[in-house]
């Protein structure tokens, strides 16, 4: 197909245009989109001179049906709009003004018609097979098309599964304990976008979020990170969580090594600035009122690359960029992602009628406009769904399409109540200070305000600031120093600090433990910054414990039974005496002892309460341990059943070709059986065979060792001898004859030790040979056995059948690809006759006979477009190599691809074949190093190779690394047969050419065994033929055959003779 969906750019994207573009490898792997199916597609073809550059299916969906579709009228636009609404609707974010979490969702118009009318819901679930925490039904009352909708997210989960009508979006390990997360912030609105790539950018703002303070200190703690804030601890969704705000000023080691360990990387950001003209922005896209846009950018603009925009116009002057705005331009570069959307200037005239006076109390901000808030703190923009209480010097204005539309006031008539107002001060902004009647005397204020001065009153004892600190003795005001906490006084001295340092110069808040703060308090009590605070933590106590004593007087308890519970929970409990003292009751001496006697049995039993509480607490959390590591046990269950169905599903749709298979094979079994009792009872036979000759071997061994003994023993005696008469020979003429008679028969002892010493080894060679014998036949019973018993693994018989690609134009693809890849293409001639030649014998389930470096790289290429293996397997010959090494190599190899290097003119050839003649389900192919190693071996070796020589294509001739893609091809067993049984023209004129260059019959027959077109054969003749005459016998072929010359000569009609006389013609012109 020659389109596709681009998923960054989010736009059609055509074949042609995308190959002229130089950046198209550095995209995204899962960039481009089917527009029919959806699925993954990718280019191919970009840098082909022989096919159209266009797009195809990763998943080798060849059936063309897509296309088919996509070629009706309309296709593209309906299905690119289908493939726009399949954009991702679900976005995590942070809110840093409320410090919350939240999911952000999105839908089309179109979409939300259709959702709203099936009556969809969007549902959140912490796990896939669980019932959803959360769900809101999706209609025009819950979402606004092409709005975003916020959701705050109140349960935690590491995952979260959002599901949309049936389609579920995963979001996977959103909070881990031990990483940080970033979230980058949007100009528009107070939120920030988590990071989902693994990228980071200098010069950009993040907000860095962690439950772990300690990871966040590592990070600020380096020199290149600048910190925007100060480290901020926030609760929500039951969990702290501390955040910062940072930029990367610069990249280095040690930073990105600490970020690596966070799965994120740091790199130099890019910069895009729009010089002209001014734009605006309305949500997340900036909008432009004329034609024609000025930018300058880092980076070029790469049409289809990293823009949509199609009409760009490059250094009009310094770096500057012109572009046509057309309806919606996208740039997308690292962290550079810029919308400009194409707006009409609003020419009419602005009427007075047009902006809408309102008066209101309250306002709600709608989706209908952008609204904003002038108030006494400035100006804000209100989000969606925010309400808003209006004073009298307050305004509320509204733009759509960046005019001025509505401007709401105060109105006092409808203001709240006071009633209202108080309670809404009371519930949503408390504050306390020490209460004055003068500051109320004067005024008359209405029911509802002098109600709550009357409670001000009451609590504060007729408004009378009580003088606790110089009513209480030393060992009372220690006590209640002692029991304020010391967070809330830490906290105090932190919100005072100028107060807190008048009390301890050069002292940090921080450094204080709790003996020192309760020294502090007790130290300067008399000070007003303490006392005032001492006095209302006695006062917020006080009216704790009265209101605890109203509510349990409601459920029917005497005063001391309330006296005894409310003290118990309250900072008295240790001191009650104190409490009495406080509110002014006399007690007795043994009514107190009474009721603190009382309170510390009951404290005794909150006690042992609460450890029984924390100690059935701590079992809870770990059974809920417990129970999390079995729900995740059983996740991974229902994520393998799923897996094992899908798989079930497909063996299923394969059961009626295994059934046959079956059949099949079940009548092969009853042959193998057949067989098996006859190998049994060969191998009965040897075994006798082998027992007699072990008898004789022992027999034959004792008698040989024994006269092997007395021989030698008779050649030391007439050695000696010998010595004897050699020094007697000067003295002892007549004793020559003798000597010479001993010395023959010396010679004739010693020959027949020799033949005695070859008896024995030739014995020893045949019960080698029949051990041989015996070992091979007990393998081939073995594997007989297993493939009777299994019946399945009857199988293996397939090993004496050669593969071939199921899809033998995937094959020629990525074949090329990988050819490309080491520098070998159509520009060297003859490129394209030897691939499609080299790819017909390669899968002939014969030896392919190649030179050392051209054979490897070969033998690589072939591996990595078959089964994705950059290198094939390689035995190499050495001095103790041998058949039964090179045997052990091709059965426990499991690569498809062999290279048997330097056996050839090292080993017994005729052994070797025979070997190699059981394994054609392997691809093999033999090297040798020197065309000269050649010419020691039988010519008649053509017969059972294939050889190959490619010494014209230079790129081939040094070993070369392999760095294309790996790919996988389907492959399928097939019996090989002859192309044709009619003799053709070609097969004459091969016939007569190969006889005249001196190639015996049965080498002839055999090559030209699957020649069925003139092209084969004249890659027949230019890669085996006449190289191997050439090169090896070093020849020339055209001085030695006329039917060459006249074939393939200047005058000849051969469509390829040209590349033969400029390869063979002045071969070795020298040799007569």
């Amino acid at each position: 197909m020659d389109k596709a969906y681009d998923s960054i750019l989010y736009c059609v994207v055509d074949a042609r245009s995308l190959a002229k573009n130089v950046l198209y490898k550095d995209s995204n792997y899962f960039r481009y989109r089917c527009l029919c199916c959806g699925e993954d597609v990718y280019l191919a073809a970009a840098n082909s001179t022989i096919q159209i550059p266009h797009f195809r299916h990763r998943k080798g969906n060849n059936d063309k049906e897509c296309e088919v579709y996509l070629g009706q009228v309309g296709a593209i636009e309906k299905y690119l709009s289908a493939r726009n609404r399949s954009r991702d609707h679900v976005s995590f974010l942070f809110n840093t003004d409320r410090k919350i979490f939240e999911f952000g969702f999105v839908f089309q118009s179109e979409e939300l018609d259709e959702l709203n009318s099936s009556q969809a819901v969007l549902e959140v679930k912490k796990r896939y097979f669980e019932n959803a925490f959360w769900s809101v039904p999706i209609n025009n009352q819950s979402f606004i098309a092409n709005v975003p909708q916020y959701f705050t997210i109140n349960e935690y989960s590491v995952n979260y599964y959002v599901n949309i009508s049936g389609k579920v979006y995963d979001l996977n390990h959103l909070f881990e304990k031990n990483k940080l997360s970033f979230f980058k912030p949007r100009i528009y609105d107070e939120r920030a976008k988590r990071v989902a790539s693994n990228h980071l950018y200098t010069d950009t703002r993040y907000v860095v979020i962690c439950e772990e303070q300690s990871y966040i200190n590592k990070l600020i703690a380096f020199s290149d990170v600048e910190c925007l804030t100060k480290v901020n601890e926030f609760i929500t969704m039951g969990k702290h969580f501390f955040s910062i705000e940072i930029i990367f000023r610069r990249t280095n080691f040690d930073l990105n090594l600490f970020l690596h360990n966070h799965q994120f990387h740091i790199e130099t950001s890019e910069t895009l600035n729009v010089l002209w003209p001014p734009l605006f922005m309305k949500n997340s896209a900036y909008v432009c009122e004329r034609e024609k846009v000025f930018i300058r950018s880092s980076f070029p603009l790469v049409s289809h690359g990293n823009t949509n925009a199609a009409c760009i116009k490059r250094d009009i002057c310094s770096g500057i960029t012109q572009l046509k705005v057309e309806n919606k331009i996208i740039i997308k570069e690292k962290n550079v992602d810029v919308v400009l959307i194409k707006s009409e200037m609003q020419q009419q005239e602005i009427l007075e009628d047009e902006v809408k006076l309102m008066r209101h109390c309250k306002w709600e901000a709608t989706g209908d406009m952008d609204y904003f808030l002038l108030d006494g703190e400035g100006y804000r923009k209100l989000i969606i769904g925010e309400k808003v209480y209006l004073t009298a010097d307050d305004r509320i204005v509204g733009y759509k399409n960046n005019h001025l539309k509505c401007i709401v006031s105060s109105d006092s008539k409808s203001l709240p109540t006071a009633e209202k107002i108080i309670a809404d001060i009371l519930k949503y902004h408390p504050q306390s200070e020490n209460f004055n009647p003068n500051d109320f005397s004067e005024e008359v204020y209405s029911n509802a305000v002098s109600n709550y001065l009357e409670v001000c009153k009451k609590i504060y004892k007729g408004g009378a600031f009580m003088n606790y600190i110089n009513e209480l003795i030393e060992a009372d005001l220690k006590y209640i120093c002692s029991v304020i906490p010391y967070e809330e006084i830490i906290k105090y001295f932190k919100q005072n600090p100028k107060e807190f340092f008048s009390l301890k110069p050069g002292f940090r808040v921080e450094s204080l433990n709790a003996d020192d703060v309760i020294e502090i308090l007790f130290s300067f009590k008399n000070r007003k910054f303490i006392s005032s605070f001492i006095v209302q933590n006695i006062n917020r106590w006080i009216d704790d414990i009265n209101y605890k004593l109203e509510d349990s007087k409601k459920r029917g308890l005497t005063l001391e039974e309330q006296y005894i519970y409310v003290l118990a929970h309250s900072a008295f409990s240790q001191n009650i005496p104190l409490y009495f003292k406080m509110i002014e009751e006399e007690k007795s001496e043994d009514y107190l002892n009474l009721m603190s006697a009382a309170v510390n049995q009951l404290l005794e039993l909150i006690g042992k309460i609460d450890g029984i509480e924390k100690k059935q607490c701590k079992d809870l959390s770990e059974k809920e341990s417990t129970i999390n590591k079995l729900k995740e046990s059983v996740d991974a269950s229902e994520r393998a059943v799923i897996k094992l169905r899908t798989q079930l599903i497909n063996a299923k749709s394969n059961e009626a070709s295994i059934s046959q298979l079956l059949s099949i094979k079940e009548q092969e079994k009853i042959n193998l059986c057949k067989d098996n009792k006859k190998l049994k009872e060969g191998v009965s036979r040897l075994n006798e065979q082998i027992k007699a000759l072990s008898v004789d071997k022992a027999k034959a061994t004792t008698a040989l060792t024994r006269q092997h003994k007395d021989l030698t023993k008779q050649i030391e005696e007439f050695k000696v001898n010998l010595t004897f008469y050699k020094e007697k020979i000067l003295l002892l003429d007549d004793a020559q004859s003798t000597i010479s008679s001993l010395e023959t028969k010396i010679l004739e002892l010693e020959k027949s030790i020799q033949a005695s010493v070859e008896i024995k080894q030739n014995y020893e060679m045949r019960i080698k040979e029949l051990e041989d014998s015996l070992s091979e036949i007990n393998k081939k019973k073995t594997i007989n056995s297993v493939i009777v018993d299994t019946g399945i693994d009857s199988l293996n018989e397939s090993l004496l059948m050669p593969y071939r690609p199921v899809d033998m134009d995937d094959f020629d693809e990525y074949f090329n690809y990988n050819l490309n890849n080491i520098g070998l293409n159509d520009r060297f001639e003859g490129y394209r006759l030897f691939v499609q030649f080299f790819e017909r014998v390669a899968f002939n389930g014969i030896p392919l006979l190649i030179k050392q470096a051209p054979g490897i790289n070969l033998a690589n290429c072939l591996a990595n477009t078959i089964y994705g293996q950059k290198s094939a397997a390689i035995l190499t010959f050495s001095g103790e190599t041998d058949l039964k090494n090179i045997r052990e190599f091709l059965t426990n190899t499991i690569d498809r691809v062999v290279c048997i290097d330097g056996f050839i003119g090292n080993c017994n050839d005729i052994e070797l074949l025979s070997l190699i003649e059981q394994y054609r389900n392997k691809i093999i192919i033999l090297t040798y190093r020197y065309d000269r190693t050649l010419n020691y071996i039988p010519m008649e070796l053509l017969g059972y190779v294939q050889y190959i020589n490619v010494d014209e294509f230079k790129p081939l001739m040094r070993y070369k690394h392999l760095t294309e893609d790996p790919s996988e091809i389907a492959e399928e067993p097939y019996s090989i047969s002859s192309v044709t049984s009619v003799e053709s023209r070609y097969h004459r004129i091969f016939e007569e050419i190969s006889e005249e260059c001196g190639l015996s019959k049965d080498i002839i027959n055999s090559m030209s065994d699957l020649i069925d077109s003139e092209q084969y054969m004249n890659s027949v003749l230019l890669f085996s033929v006449l190289p191997y005459i050439s090169k090896v016998i070093q020849l020339n072929p055209y001085q030695l055959s006329k039917r060459l010359q006249k074939y393939a000569g200047e005058a000849g009609k051969c469509p390829n003779k040209d590349i033969m006389w400029g390869w063979f013609s002045k071969w070795k012109d020298c040799l007569k």
